[in-house]
């Protein structure tokens, strides 16, 4: 069976044509591959990103009570000392009243 030139091009171009569509098909599925991984990788580094963002807000907050917690600390510290001298001081003067003493 002879074809004709314009039956031997059909012929070829859907053959020629069906291996253009498997190859368009194949890189398809490639590209939805790489763009699959892509975004596992980018919700990835956006799940450590925000990770980081909660471990640094809860540091953050962390310290803020630490601070709170030594504020009140060195405020406690400095009313008890601030007592203590007042009694020394107290005592001094006692002390100083006595009769024989003289404040220098």
């Amino acid at each position: 069976m002879d074809m004709t030139p314009q039956q031997l091009l059909r012929s070829f171009v859907d053959e020629v044509g069906v291996l253009i569509d498997a190859r368009l098909k194949t890189a398809e599925v490639l590209i939805k591959g790489e763009i699959k991984a892509a975004e596992e990788r980018v919700k990835a580094e956006l799940r450590t990103e925000l990770a980081s963002k909660q471990d640094i807000a809860r540091l953050e907050a962390e310290l803020r009570q630490d601070i709170a917690r030594l504020e009140q600390k060195l405020d406690t510290t400095v009313t008890d000392q601030n007592t203590r001298v007042k009694r020394i001081e107290g005592r001094v003067d006692a002390i100083e009243q006595k009769p024989g003493l003289s404040k220098n």
